[in-house]
C-alpha cells in the first residue's frame, strides 16, 4: 500500500471518530455507548493500520537487502 493510500486511510478513520464522538456527546445513554465503541474500533482499526504499515516496510527493506546481495 502506497503512503497516500494509508494516509488518506487513516484520515478517513480519524474524521469518523469525531463524527461520532461528537453525536455521542449529544446523546445519553444507547447513542453514548453506541459512541463510545465506534471509538474502540475506530481506535483498534487505526493500531491495526499503523502494524500493516510496520509490516509492509520490514518486508520492502527485506526485499531491497535481498536484492542488494
Amino acid at each position: 500500500m502506497s503512503k497516500t493510500i494509508l494516509k488518506s486511510i487513516l484520515i478517513s478513520l480519524f474524521t469518523l471518530t469525531l463524527l461520532f464522538s461528537f453525536t455521542a456527546c449529544e446523546k445519553q445513554g444507547k447513542m453514548e455507548e453506541m459512541g463510545e465503541k465506534a471509538d474502540e474500533m475506530m481506535e483498534d482499526a487505526g493500531d491495526k493500520m499503523e502494524d500493516l504499515s510496520d509490516e509492509i516496510k520490514k518486508k520492502a527493506n527485506e526485499a531491497k537487502e535481498s536484492i542488494s546481495d
